[in-house]
């Protein structure tokens, strides 16, 4: 055979081998690619559920906790009273106020905006009337000559007895405001609601909201219960939220209502006291110490009865003095503010028995 001929015959064969070797790489690799996207899982589609994080855990059960969240509590101290407010309302009398007075006799906070809203608490001690009728009819508010009213009714504040009017002022802006009497010991408690009429469906809301809250802590102190001792042969009423103190006289008994875990050197405050059988085995006179007196006679036995006589500001003891059968029975009730109405109730409430 030609050799020229058979040279051409094994180029083709090369030709063709080579030609068939990179397509059999070819298509090796696309399978090979192909094979590894298969090995890849599908990404899953993200799933939200409702699990926070664990200060989201946290901060959500603080509110929920928190039934007054987004609301500040006031607490007057000294007259006994609190409601809690929308925390950004601001004190009526002094807006740019950071903190409000915690023994005033009188408080007002106003809404923000969107309708003007007052609520406004105020107290006054009263010696010339007895009973909340007679006290709220001597107190009453007036605003203006032109205003209407629907007189006082009966109102019942979460089992508080109370005394409630609605008065208008047509005339004078149009302003309507709905008030609340209440009493306790000697402190007329009136609590009012302002609005403007054309403002009502916007303000009524929050300031009843703010009204459901209000209450007066003090403890009635015609409401006493009775601590009796039958070796001294005496009785007592003491305030329900006072307890027997530790290191009271012996014989003897003492209760107060300070917090249990008070440092050694606590001061009284506002709304404090304690009373006081300390009996002595020996008759001391007890003139001296009044800083006045009157005569007095408790279950047959001649006493005094009177202010006691103290250098301490705000406190303001009151006491009992008698001397029978040797001893001496002094009785205190001493209250650190100007109320006096709860320390002379536990001075009535002395006796002795057989």
């Amino acid at each position: 055979m030609d050799p020229r001929r058979i040279n051409k015959i094994l180029i083709v064969i090369i030709i063709l081998l080579l030609v068939g070797g990179a397509y059999y790489m070819f298509k090796s690799k696309q399978n090979l690619s192909t094979d590894s996207i298969a090995e890849i899982p599908e990404s899953q589609p993200a799933v939200i559920t409702d699990t926070a994080t664990p200060s989201e855990e946290i901060k959500d059960a603080n509110a929920i906790n928190s039934p007054e969240a987004g609301k500040t509590t006031y607490a007057n101290t000294k007259y006994a009273f609190e409601f809690t407010y929308p925390s950004d309302w601001q004190l009526a009398n002094c807006p740019s106020c950071s903190e409000a007075d915690t023994q005033a006799s009188s408080i007002a906070f106003n809404s923000p905006g969107g309708g003007y809203a007052v609520f406004a608490v105020e107290v006054v001690t009263t010696a010339k009337c007895s009973g909340l009728k007679a006290c709220a009819e001597a107190n009453r508010k007036v605003f203006s000559n032109d205003q209407t009213t629907t007189g006082l009714i009966a109102y019942d504040h979460n089992g508080e007895n109370g005394l409630s009017e609605t008065i208008n002022r047509p005339q004078s802006g149009d302003w309507k405001y709905i008030v609340y009497y209440f009493m306790r010991d000697k402190n007329l408690y009136t609590v009012s609601l302002h609005t403007k009429s054309e403002d009502e469906t916007q303000t009524l809301s929050a300031l009843t909201s703010i009204l459901s809250t209000f209450k007066i802590t003090a403890v009635d102190s015609s409401v006493l219960k009775t601590y009796s001792d039958t070796k001294e042969k005496f009785s007592i009423g003491h305030p329900a939220d006072g307890n027997i103190a530790a290191g009271g006289p012996k014989p003897g008994i003492r209760f107060d209502n300070f917090p249990a875990n008070r440092p050694d050197n606590y001061t009284m405050k506002a709304g404090d006291y304690y009373i006081e059988v300390n009996i002595e085995d020996s008759a001391m006179d007890c003139s001296k110490q009044f800083a006045s007196s009157r005569k007095i006679v408790v279950d047959g036995v001649a006493g005094l009865r009177g202010p006691a006589v103290t250098s301490l500001p705000n406190y303001y003891p009151y006491m009992l003095c008698f001397n029978k059968e040797g001893k001496t029975y002094l009785v205190s009730a001493v209250e650190y503010d100007d109320r006096q109405e709860r320390p002379k109730n536990i001075l009535d409430s002395f006796h002795f028995i057989k």
